[in-house]
């Protein structure tokens, strides 16, 4: 998020906040912002409402961690891809070659 952005965050995740029945404390703001400062203003919205969509943790106050698994993906995420990663290499090269990954999940 760029500077500019801070001022509307904080207006939205004051509202957020209100939708549940909480109060927000500077230092809690200054947390979120600090947690999401190196993703887009846009992308940060947007992992709000995936976080609000989530028929499980939807329901409670979203934590920074949640908004920034709801933008990068979860654990499951990376190992399904890294799974994915290595059977598409695995019916292209066969399983007696020797390959080496760029990503160390894979290995």
């Amino acid at each position: 998020m760029k500077l500019s952005d801070e001022v509307k965050f904080a207006e939205f995740l004051g509202g957020i906040y209100k939708g549940f029945d909480k109060e927000l404390s500077p230092a809690w703001i200054e947390v979120f912002i600090a947690v999401l400062k190196n993703y887009d203003y846009d992308a940060v919205i947007a992992g709000f409402y995936a976080h609000m969509k989530n028929t499980e943790s939807g329901r409670f106050a979203p934590m920074p961690a949640d908004i920034v698994k709801a933008i990068d993906g979860g654990g499951a995420d990376a190992s399904q891809i890294a799974w994915a990663t290595l059977l598409k290499t695995l019916s292209q090269v066969g399983t007696y070659e020797s390959v080496v990954f760029d990503d160390a999940l894979v290995h």
